[in-house]
């Protein structure tokens, strides 16, 4: 697959990488993709894992595996 860039602005930003790390067009464009893509990877997994690194620090209770009773509306006692 082809990808045309159009946008002057866009090119020049992949000619000052190219420079900037010594790598070809190709090289510069998937260096800045798997960078961009890592990060926003790890923000979606970055957030689930701090809600479990939460849920792992309460303590359990000593009820939790006591049965539910309900009253006769359906409502727990």
């Amino acid at each position: 697959m082809t990808v045309h860039m159009s946008n002057p602005r866009v090119v020049a930003k992949i000619q000052r990488l190219c420079r900037a790390i010594g790598v070809g067009k190709t090289e510069a464009a998937e260096a800045a993709l798997d960078g961009m893509l890592a990060e926003v990877e790890g923000k979606r997994w970055g957030g689930l894992e701090a809600i479990i690194a939460q849920m792992r620090r309460i303590s359990p209770r000593p009820d939790a595996y006591d049965a539910v009773v309900y009253n006769k509306m359906g409502i727990p006692k």
